[in-house]
């Protein structure tokens, strides 16, 4: 984040990330390079949020929306949460959504942890921003995993970077094949 922020000093950019990424330190270095962030963060890892979240009442704001698909958004979201007991200090806002499609009966639960003060007229926009980053990750890598690439987590480890040179060159052929895809009728 460092050098990203070095190289464009200037620049307004929304970080994405997982999980993984939700955490004191990390949220700590993007602030200091002032940056903003949509984090993913879930229950068995954020047990601490999710139970402030929890206990927020009146600071706690909801919304649903059924949409002519027969699907239910629910929406809660909670402004100046700490993000853990450790680091009580560290302030975030804490969104969570529902997707419950009432022909399937699936729910599907996604949460996040941003510093962008939210309200109303922004949730839906930080929502999706959020659930753009699980599309890119599955649309994308699942791809390249799965359509005969063979292409999986323990490439860019290994003796004299020898798995990095096949990860680039994996990511080059799938940028290939996309441009071909965009431009090809025949493709």
């Amino acid at each position: 984040m460092r050098k990203f922020r070095e190289d464009h000093p200037k620049l307004k950019a929304i970080i994405l990330e997982d999980g993984l990424a939700s955490n004191g330190p990390h949220i700590r270095i993007l602030q200091d390079q002032g940056l903003s962030f949509i984090l993913g963060a879930k229950p068995r890892d954020h047990g601490y949020l999710f139970e402030q979240a929890d206990l927020a009442g009146k600071n706690e704001r909801r919304f649903e929306h059924r949409d002519t698909q027969e699907i239910v958004h629910r929406v809660r979201y909670v402004n100046e949460l700490s993000l853990n007991e450790t680091q009580c200090d560290l302030k975030v806002n804490f969104l969570e959504y529902k997707q419950h499609n009432l022909k399937t009966g699936k729910v599907l639960t996604f949460s996040w942890v941003t510093e962008v003060p939210l309200s109303d007229k922004n949730v839906y926009k930080i929502m999706r921003a959020g659930r753009s980053r699980w599309r890119i990750e599955n649309e994308t890598f699942n791809t390249l995993k799965n359509r005969g690439d063979n292409f999986e987590h323990n490439y860019g480890h290994g003796k004299k970077y020898l798995y990095t040179n096949f990860a680039m060159l994996m990511l080059l052929a799938f940028g290939v094949d996309q441009i071909q895809q965009m431009s090809c009728l025949v493709f």
